[in-house]
C-alpha cells in the first residue's frame, strides 16, 4: 500500500436481520452509519407490506436511497448555479470600478492641465475648483456605496457557503428520514428566495451609482462649457484693452 492510500477497514453490520462484511476506506463508524440506514429504510417497507419477499423490499429500499440521493445532487447544483451567478456579478462589478477609477483619473488630469495652462486666471477658478473637490467627495461616497454593496455580496457568498457545507453534511449522513428531506428542502427554497431578492437590491444598489455617476459626468460637461465661455470672456477683455493701449 502506498504512503497516500488509506487503510483498508473491514466491519461486519447487520441488515433486515441478516450479516454482512463490509470493506472499504471510510471509517468503521460511518459504514456502521450507511448499514443502520439501509436497514431502517428495508424495515420501513417491510412495515408497510408485511407480504412482500425480500428481494423487492431490497430493490424499493434501493429506489428510495436513489430517489434521495438525485434530489439531493439537483439541490447542489442550483446551489452551485447561484453561487457562480454571484461571482459573475462580482466580477461585472470589478471592471466597473476599473472604468469609474479611469474616468476620475481622466479628470483628474484634466484639471491639472487646467492649472498649469491658466495660471492667470487662477482667481477666477478657485470657485470652479471647489465645486470640482465637491465632486470628488462625492465620487468618494459613490465609491464607499459600491464597497458596501460587494461586501453585501461577500455576505451572500458565505451563506451559501454554508449551504453547501450543510449539503455535503447531508450527504454523508445519508439517513435523513423523508420528513426530514421535505423540510429541508423547503429550507433551501426559502433561502434561495432570499439570495434573490438580495441579489436584486443589489444590482438596484448599481443602478443608483450608475445614475449619479452619469449626472457627475453631466456636471463636469457644465463645468467645462463654463470655463470656455470665461476663457472667451478673458481673450476678448485683453483684445479690447490691447486696442484701447
Amino acid at each position: 500500500m502506498s504512503a497516500g492510500e488509506k487503510e483498508k477497514v473491514s466491519v461486519t453490520v447487520d441488515i433486515f436481520g441478516s450479516s454482512y462484511k463490509l470493506s472499504g476506506h471510510s471509517t468503521a463508524g460511518y459504514m456502521k452509519q450507511v448499514a443502520e440506514y439501509v436497514n431502517e429504510q428495508m424495515h420501513r417497507i417491510a412495515a408497510m407490506a408485511p407480504r412482500m419477499d425480500l428481494p423487492r423490499i431490497a430493490v424499493l429500499a434501493a429506489v428510495n436511497m436513489a430517489d434521495e440521493c438525485f434530489k439531493l445532487r439537483d439541490a447542489y447544483d442550483e446551489l452551485m448555479a447561484k453561487l457562480r451567478e454571484a461571482e459573475r456579478l462580482v466580477a461585472e462589478r470589478e471592471q466597473w470600478e476599473k472604468r469609474h477609477a479611469e474616468e476620475l483619473a481622466a479628470l483628474q488630469q484634466e484639471q491639472q492641465k487646467l492649472k498649469e495652462n491658466n495660471l492667470a486666471q487662477q482667481n477666477m477658478l478657485i470657485e470652479r475648483e471647489k465645486k470640482l473637490l465637491e465632486e470628488l467627495r462625492r465620487q468618494r461616497e459613490l465609491q464607499d456605496a459600491l464597497d458596501a454593496a460587494r461586501r453585501e455580496v461577500a455576505a451572500a457568498q458565505e451563506r451559501e457557503q454554508a449551504l453547501l457545507e450543510r449539503l455535503k453534511t447531508l450527504e454523508e449522513a445519508e439517513r435523513q428520514t423523508a420528513a426530514a428531506l421535505e423540510a429541508q428542502k423547503q429550507a433551501n427554497i426559502e433561502l434561495q428566495r432570499k439570495l434573490a431578492a438580495e441579489t436584486k437590491e443589489t444590482a438596484q444598489a448599481d443602478s443608483r451609482l450608475q445614475e449619479q455617476y452619469a449626472s457627475l459626468l453631466e456636471e463636469h460637461r457644465k463645468l467645462q462649457e463654463e470655463y470656455v465661455k470665461l476663457q472667451n470672456e478673458f481673450n476678448e477683455w485683453i483684445e479690447l484693452v490691447d486696442r484701447e493701449q
